[in-house]
């Protein structure tokens, strides 16, 4: 299920906001992106990390721009099959 996860991202993702995605490409599985987030939650400060599978920009962004500007972050979920009643 990872494979054609990451496959599904390709088919919805952009490297480029001016493009298309391209789903040609060969998956690279070694390819991630993370984010480090940080929160306070009253006394305590919490740091943690997560995949981030894209983000939401009409702009080719670079690692400046990543710390200078706020964005929206988005994660993409994909699953065999949902057998919960909720």
């Amino acid at each position: 299920m990872a494979a054609w996860g990451r496959k599904f991202e390709q088919f919805v993702l952009s490297d480029d906001p001016t493009r298309p995605p391209n789903s040609l490409k060969p998956v690279n599985e070694k390819e991630e992106f993370c984010g480090i987030f940080s929160y306070q939650f009253g006394e305590h400060n919490l740091l943690y990390a997560g995949e981030v599978d894209g983000v939401i920009s009409d702009e080719i962004l670079n690692e400046k721009s990543l710390l200078t500007n706020a964005f929206k972050f988005c994660e993409l979920k994909t699953n065999l099959f949902v057998d919960c009643p909720r």
